[in-house]
């Protein structure tokens, strides 16, 4: 997917994902956040983001990514950020997965 068509996902289910918990399996873990990368890259993104203060998009800059392998990514962990394990899975294969 290009750069456009990731965003556009991200942009669409952003506000409505952000905040609830990932699944019934996991209360404890919610969805933080949702960003475009590749998903070799995702979670390096995130962090980058983090560490650095930055919004996805300035982040972005700081990866090699071809420019037809883009996506949307939710991101999923326990609170706060940097205290353990983190989910990262494509939104459309969420949206298979689950219900909202």
């Amino acid at each position: 997917m290009t750069l456009t068509e990731a965003t556009t996902l991200k942009d669409e289910y952003i506000k409505i994902l952000v905040g609830k918990p990932y699944d019934g399996l996991r209360p404890d873990w919610s969805i933080e956040d949702i960003i475009v990368s590749d998903k070799e890259n995702a979670e390096a993104v995130y962090a980058k983001m983090h560490e650095d203060n930055l919004n996805n998009e300035k982040a972005l800059v700081f990866f090699m990514i071809k420019k037809d392998n883009y996506d949307a990514f939710i991101i999923a962990h326990k609170s706060p950020w940097g205290s353990g394990d983190i989910l990262i899975e494509r939104v459309q294969n969420y949206l298979t997965s689950n219900t909202i």
